[in-house]
């Protein structure tokens, strides 16, 4: 008996510490050491991660049957994007159709994870703030160390292209979508968790730096979208907000003038000039393709391959997450993709709307799919509406 009690206490104690290494992951996944497309630092945590929720669930410690539906279907929609590219691997020999099996699936591996973590949680509505709180403190890492980061040079250079900040990201637009997934994660927060004021407009201040120095502009249009939605929610938060883009402005003004820095400059240049740059079109994002071969509208192209296709894009994968699934996996790969979001916001409602409309526009004209921080937003948001739907402990702080 002893030995029972001491072994399921140490597996307490296990369960109990699983969501720090998520936290990790969180506090991690900015720093890219290698290629993008290529695992990173905070991957390989979530693959250990992964590796001790697939154990728990087969000995029966943790368990995902509450949520078994929501699994099934997604499982239903990675297994046919696993078909379709094993196909069509096998008639062009390009690995990169595996590497994109690979990409769905650990995704796929991570929502099940988070599920099952939450499920089983002791604690859930503890498991959840710390994933939030983590968040915050991944973005306060990313203000602090762009101040070393940032070459003065290269400011004084007058060009946006060279103004444009990835800190430790590979590019830009990686820094911004980094940027955006985290407003999303904690505008859905605030609306169940109390965090004073002060540190919520540290936090946008934060964010509104990282914004402007990564000047991605989908990513400005989707910001733009959150707040737009947040102004029926949490009025007087979206007014104090507007207050701090006006001081950001000005701080940029005092660098502009004392250091001839040509910051506002840089930024007038990047959103003025949208929708100038050759591929800010449909084509030169790739969605000609989806008129140039109808004949894979009805079960997809596969991820991959991309000389196969006549497009202004070249040869190169598509510019949109949404467009994506809608080439490569045809008609019915789609429908499951639209499938699974239709059962999650049955299950959340509005929020889903609200807080996911962002990313999605942002991947219109983005590859946002691949991120596992976008799946982890989509299971956030379910788990926060399935926790509060079944407890009285409920907190709705619309500001």
């Amino acid at each position: 008996m002893k030995e029972i009690l001491e072994g399921s206490f140490k597996k307490e104690k296990l369960i109990s510490f699983l969501p720090y290494m998520f936290c990790a992951y969180f506090i991690l996944a900015p720093f890219y050491f290698f290629d993008s497309g290529m695992p990173q630092v905070a991957d390989f945590i979530l693959g250990v991660l992964i590796f001790i929720i697939l154990l728990l669930i087969y000995t029966g410690e943790v368990d995902i049957y509450p949520h078994r539906k929501l699994v099934y279907i997604f499982g239903m929609l990675v297994s046919y994007i696993g078909i379709i590219n094993l196909i069509f691997y096998f008639i062009t020999q390009d690995i990169f159709i595996v590497q994109s099996i690979l990409f769905y699936f650990f995704n796929f591996l991570v929502f099940v994870s988070f599920l099952a973590l939450y499920t089983s949680s002791v604690d859930k509505r503890k498991f959840l703030y710390i994933i939030l709180i983590s968040i915050i403190i991944s973005v306060v890492i990313q203000v602090f160390l762009s101040s070393f980061t940032i070459e003065l040079e290269d400011l004084r250079a007058g060009s946006w292209g060279q103004i444009r900040q990835t800190i430790f990201f590979n590019n830009p637009n990686q820094l911004g979508y980094f940027v955006l997934l985290s407003a999303c994660f904690l505008g859905i927060g605030l609306n169940y968790y109390k965090i004073s004021i002060t540190k919520q407009l540290i936090f946008y201040l934060g964010l509104l730096y990282l914004l402007a120095i990564s000047l991605s502009s989908a990513v400005i249009i989707g910001f733009i979208i959150l707040l737009f939605f947040e102004l029926f929610k949490k009025p007087r938060l979206v007014f104090l907000i507007g207050l701090l883009s006006v001081v950001l402005f000005l701080g940029f003004f005092i660098v502009n003038f004392y250091y001839d820095v040509p910051v506002l400059d840089n930024i007038e240049e990047r959103v003025t000039t949208i929708g100038e740059s050759p591929d800010d079109n449909l084509a030169g994002r790739g969605y000609d393709r989806i008129v140039n071969h109808p004949e894979y509208l009805v079960f997809g192209s596969g991820e991959g391959a991309f000389e196969r296709f006549e497009s202004e894009l070249g040869n190169k994968e598509m510019h949109s997450g949404i467009g994506t699934i809608l080439f490569s996996y045809g008609i019915i790969g789609f429908s499951l993709f639209v499938a699974l979001f239709y059962y999650i916001f049955r299950a959340t409602g509005i929020d889903l709307i609200l807080y996911l409309s962002p990313v999605l526009f942002y991947g219109l004209t983005h590859q946002n799919l691949r991120w596992p921080q976008f799946w982890l937003l989509v299971v956030f948001i379910y788990a926060l509406n399935d926790y509060y739907k079944k407890t009285d402990d409920y907190i709705l702080c619309y500001d």
